[in-house]
């Protein structure tokens, strides 16, 4: 790790996972303390993450090293899971059993210009809507953007799970292997306290 003073730009960390070892510099280094309660809070600063929903920060609509419609991200998205052949969001909630969400609901507290486009061409959008798109505002309408939805958190859920199952050191292919921040007893868990066994915050 080099030392560099400041905070990282959003091209600086485009840059970092585009080029192959570029070094990691010290400002860049995720500080978990400003994202979790933890037992080595950071003074008064603390990191709130933005609500879960349709609206992107300014900064994803000119994605460094892009250009045109390439630079959105929400273009970029879109176009990735039309190519890669994606389920719309009802597909996918109807795979999984879950009622999918009404036009009304996908509509929801939208401004007119956002509806008239999900109107357009026969409402198609409403009706097979775009997987990613579909998520956020799954989670929005359904959850107030404070967590994701069931389809949005089950796809995260999902992969997450497959990917232990599919590391032979994981804990899931350990025999009788029960979680505990003890020796000996088992109990509930949070993110932050896995940043704390696992030692990555500041001590």
């Amino acid at each position: 790790m080099i030392a560099r003073p400041g905070a990282s730009t959003l091209r600086g960390i485009f840059d970092f996972i585009r080029v192959d070892k570029l070094p990691l510099f010290s400002n860049w280094a995720v500080d978990f303390n400003m994202f979790f309660t933890t037992a080595h809070p950071v003074g008064t600063s603390f990191n709130n993450a933005r609500k879960i929903d349709s609206v992107l920060a300014n900064g994803l609509e000119a994605i460094p090293g892009g250009s045109g419609i390439m630079a959105i991200l929400a273009s970029r998205n879109l176009r990735r899971g039309l190519a890669m052949g994606l389920p719309s969001g009802q597909g996918v909630a109807t795979a999984f059993g879950i009622a999918p969400m009404t036009a009304a609901q996908l509509t929801s507290g939208l401004s007119a210009a956002e509806v008239a486009i999900l109107n357009g061409n026969g409402s198609i959008l409403l009706h097979k809507t775009p997987l990613w798109y579909y998520v956020l505002r799954e989670a929005m309408v359904l959850r107030n953007g404070d967590v994701l939805g069931p389809v949005g958190g089950r796809i995260v859920a999902e992969t997450f799970v497959r990917m232990l199952k599919r590391d032979r050191n994981s804990f899931m292919n350990v025999p009788g292997f029960a979680p505990s921040l003890s020796s000996s007893v088992p109990g509930t868990f949070t993110i932050a306290d896995m940043l704390e066994f696992s030692g990555v915050l500041t001590q």
